[in-house]
């Protein structure tokens, strides 16, 4: 299937641009780059760590509250002396340990604070997932924009060095006699016009280099070399068998941000029984040993162990939880919106990508042949000019007319691989750029 969208000669050669010689840059590094320096792939990554941070908090909760404490008092040589005078025995140091361990038995919320937080990080985990396939995305777009630019200032190149002949042939032919002095000026002028394209066209190529080192997020060298890649296959190729609703339908469930916002919703909907469940009691157990130091002859122990339960009723918060929880349903009926939003949209998206890469296909076909007919008629027209049937106006308008189709066929070529990078991106496909 690579072989029909095989790039063609001209524009392959295009690829090595004509200009000054630098690194080569290939879009696997572009990519590699732009995956590690991109403010949106590192946010999302930070994002994702707070998320798993959370779930470890969550589950941490069902853990027990252990605490202990441990005092110790001196008694210097005066308060001794009181002491034994007031009969009480004192050794001048006495210690004292509290051991203390709570654990909550039956809660609420616990189990979906857990569940709430997991269904966040998986929110999470898609959201990054997504967001590095916009970073590929985009930067194998502003990569195709630097060989397309690379092309044209090919082409331009080209186009001086063709003009550049045709002026010294007429220079010829006026001094052989066989044509007027007005051809010469004529050449003059489009060679002139032919150079300024050049110029524009560098500086298009300059402009391509610095939105690509916008995209990846790194500084670029401006004379760095782009090599061509190879145009991406066509997804839809291996599954001939099936329809365009079924091929937005499998969409759906590889997209990673359709399925975040499917998990945003399922937390908002944990965030509603949450909140009713607040109105529930809390049960705890609770133990405590504590070490009573040097006892005297009227005591009877010299340490204690205490055990029990507790149920904990938050009157104060059920007033305030009745608003608490309707917020949670604004917020659940909201995500589900913005679910439901999301599939509506990724649909068309995947729809209109389709659509784009048929148009390219087409208009890239339709070019090749317009390419093929302007390079008989700028042949056929530059031998009638030779052999002097054919006026100056002619064959300048036949060279027009090449150029013209040799710009368009570049462009057409950068704007298939394009539109199939977006399809596989839509559709949610590998973007492996090796």
């Amino acid at each position: 299937m690579l072989s029909a969208f095989a790039v063609p000669v001209l524009v392959a050669a295009a690829a090595t641009s004509a200009a000054e010689p630098g690194a080569h840059l290939s879009l696997h590094d572009a990519v590699g780059m732009a995956l590690q320096h991109a403010f949106s792939a590192r946010i999302a990554e930070y994002k994702e760590t707070s998320a798993d941070a959370k779930v470890a908090e969550a589950r941490v909760a069902f853990l027990p509250d252990l605490s202990a404490d441990y005092s110790e008092n001196r008694y210097d040589d005066s308060l001794r002396g009181i002491a034994r005078a007031a009969g009480v025995s004192s050794s001048g140091r006495e210690t004292e340990a509290d051991l203390n361990a709570q654990y909550t038995l039956i809660s609420s919320t616990r189990r979906l604070n857990l569940k709430a937080a997991q269904l966040a990080r998986e929110s999470q985990q898609g959201q990054t997932e997504s967001a590095k396939r916009q970073v590929i995305r985009d930067t194998a777009r502003a990569y195709l924009q630097v060989v397309q630019a690379d092309a044209l200032l090919h082409l331009a190149e080209q186009d001086v060095a063709r003009r550049q002949r045709h002026r010294e042939e007429a220079e010829a032919l006026v001094k052989a006699g066989k044509r007027a002095e007005y051809e010469v000026i004529r050449a003059d002028a489009d060679l002139a016009a032919a150079e300024a394209q050049r110029v524009d066209a560098k500086n298009a190529a300059r402009t391509a280099r610095s939105t690509l080192a916008q995209t990846v997020g790194a500084a670029l060298p401006l004379d760095f070399v782009a090599e061509s890649p190879a145009p991406p296959v066509d997804p839809r190729t291996e599954k001939k068998s099936q329809v365009a609703p079924e091929l937005i339908r499998d969409s759906l469930n590889r997209r990673a941000d359709v399925k975040a916002a499917e998990d945003d919703a399922e937390s908002a909907r944990v965030g509603v029984e949450r909140q009713r469940r607040a109105y529930l009691p809390t049960v705890s157990l609770f133990a405590r040993y504590t070490k009573y130091p040097n006892p005297g002859p009227t005591d009877f122990v010299d340490s204690q162990f205490m055990y029990g339960g507790q149920i904990t009723i938050r009157f104060s918060d059920m007033l305030t939880n009745a608003w608490r929880e309707r917020d949670a349903r604004a917020q659940a009926r909201l995500q589900a919106v913005v679910a439901d939003q999301t599939r509506v949209a990724v649909s068309l998206d995947v729809e209109r990508a389709m659509l784009e890469v048929d148009r390219a296909v087409e208009v890239k076909a339709s070019v090749e042949k317009s390419l093929a007919a302007a390079q008989r008629n700028y042949e056929t027209a530059a031998e009638r000019y030779r052999l002097g049937v054919a006026s100056q106006t002619e064959q300048i308008d036949a060279e027009v007319t090449l150029v013209s189709a040799e710009a368009d066929a570049a462009k057409a070529d950068v704007g298939l691989r394009t539109a199939l990078w977006n399809l596989r991106y839509e559709m949610g496909e590998s973007l492996d750029v090796l």
